[in-house]
């Protein structure tokens, strides 16, 4: 089980009124209820928690109406999950940059070694990516007298 956000006790929330609670909730929790009270079908949700205008975490829930007519809502405190999914939508987005920019584009390493290339250099170059990633030099695609 993971922590509750830092400052967050459990015992502060459990059993509460959702209007007690405190910043995780908008307005959009109380359309979910309405749904799950009307519907009897769970529901799950993420939502953030700010403090002081700040966002502080991320916490997954899910709704559900039992048999005596309760409405129950479990959360699970998810925000390094949520940093990592920022974080591979963030390299995603590099990446699409990096292999649809119209410009010739390769990532060299210190040793002059092309690590990666994007299909514009492939084009220009004559060579697959699989013949120069990992194994020619930047140097070998340079007229010899601009090396000096």
């Amino acid at each position: 089980m993971s922590p509750p956000p830092e400052g967050v006790n459990p015992e502060d929330i459990q059993g509460k009124r959702i209007t007690e609670l405190p910043g995780y909730f908008h307005r959009g929790i109380v359309r979910i209820l309405r749904e799950v009270d009307t519907t009897g079908e769970p529901k799950s949700f993420t939502i953030p928690y700010y403090e002081g205008g700040e966002l502080r975490a991320w916490a997954k829930g899910t709704v559900y109406k039992v048999s005596r007519g309760e409405i129950i809502v479990t959360l699970k405190h998810v925000t390094e999950v949520k940093k990592l999914e920022e974080e591979i939508e963030e390299k995603e987005q590099y990446k699409s940059i990096f292999e649809n920019t119209s410009s010739a584009t390769a990532i060299l390493e210190e040793d002059t070694i092309i690590s990666l290339c994007n299909r514009e250099f492939e084009k220009l170059t004559g060579y697959s990516r699989e013949e120069i990633e990992g194994k020619k030099s930047w140097t070998e695609f340079v007229v010899g007298e601009d090396l000096e």
